[in-house]
């Protein structure tokens, strides 16, 4: 199958089975990308990436559902404005995932900030359901869900001043 889409701002036109999971074919682009041979699929969490701005893991999504995809890894992502917005937020707050989760989670506060609508969350009210479904992608426990919440809350606040400010 010939799929056409976009891996981290680079245009690709791949040539793949139209069941193979991405992480496999991001395995093969990405040199560093993450492997967890003991996962076997859904389990750690660690293959998160975003596919059209929704955190998912990779190596749940087949190749079939990838054509005209624009799919960013934590190396594409931590190039974006959107990254810093939530680095500032870790910093600021003291509040840090650990080594093993940092991508995968900060690509899950990233699919949360996507579909939260920014200018109308007032009072920095969040959608608790909407966080425990996206952190319960990922096994670690190195967060309590109070301090996800609490980066969420400062990174939110970080993207409304920065968007102000255009």
């Amino acid at each position: 199958m010939l799929i056409k889409c976009t891996i981290d701002g680079v245009g690709q036109l791949l040539n793949v089975s139209a069941d193979k999971p991405l992480s496999k074919i991001l395995q093969e682009k990405i040199e560093d990308f993450p492997t967890n041979s003991a996962c076997h699929g859904a389990m750690c969490g660690n293959c998160a990436v975003l596919l059209n701005g929704e955190c998912v893991l990779s190596c749940l999504v087949p190749a079939y559902r990838l054509n005209n995809a624009v799919i960013l890894t934590i190396e594409g992502f931590r190039r974006t404005r959107p990254c810093h917005d939530i680095e500032r937020a870790y910093t600021e707050t003291g509040i840090r995932p650990c080594e093993q989760c940092y991508a995968s989670k900060t690509l899950m506060i990233e699919g949360v900030l996507n579909r939260m609508d920014i200018n109308n969350t007032r009072n920095n009210v969040l959608d608790k359901a909407l966080i425990a479904r996206e952190m319960g992608m990922n096994s670690c426990r190195c967060l309590e869900m109070r301090q996800i919440e609490t980066v969420i809350r400062v990174a939110l606040k970080n993207r409304r001043n920065r968007i102000a400010k255009k």
